[in-house]
């Protein structure tokens, strides 16, 4: 479970390679886009 208490899935991942591959994202650069349900943002 995620922090926002979703099961993370493969389509989470999916949709944020589709993002990444459409013209929405070509101003994007140098981005690390974490896709872990804000897991590594509250690790300690």
């Amino acid at each position: 479970m995620s922090l926002k208490g979703v099961a993370l899935r493969a389509g989470h991942v999916a949709d944020a390679v589709v993002f990444l591959a459409s013209a929405e994202s070509e101003l994007v650069t140098g981005l690390d886009l974490v896709v872990d349900g804000g897991y590594k943002g509250h690790r300690r």
